[in-house]
């Protein structure tokens, strides 16, 4: 049963890097300035040449409920960050799930 939560988490986790990296990509493929004022960050599949360890931790620890400057505007980019901010109240969601499987399997079991 773990297992499987686990699989389920991690499907959820590759779910949400990919959604992000979507993202990512939009934003070094259409405002490459922008990327680079981010501080060049890197996403979980995607690492494009140039890009800093960094500023992608910088950036994991921000409130991505925030829409960046240079989303606003541009509905793809708007539909995409849509997504990721739905996902992250998922992914939350999963990770309790997970966390209090765990502490119920091999502790309380």
């Amino acid at each position: 049963m773990l297992l499987l939560i686990f699989i389920v988490y991690l499907g959820i986790t590759i779910r949400i890097g990919k959604k992000m990296d979507a993202l990512l990509i939009y934003q070094h493929d259409e405002y490459y300035d922008w990327w680079l004022a981010d501080g060049g960050h890197r996403g979980m599949f995607y690492i494009p040449k140039g890009c800093s360890v960094f500023a992608s931790l910088k950036l994991s620890f921000g409130k991505h409920k925030n829409v960046p400057d240079w989303v606003e505007g541009d509905i793809k980019a708007e539909k995409l960050h849509e997504e990721i901010v739905s996902s992250i109240k998922h992914f939350k969601f999963a990770t309790y799930v997970y966390l209090f499987s765990i502490i119920y399997f091999v502790f309380l079991s």
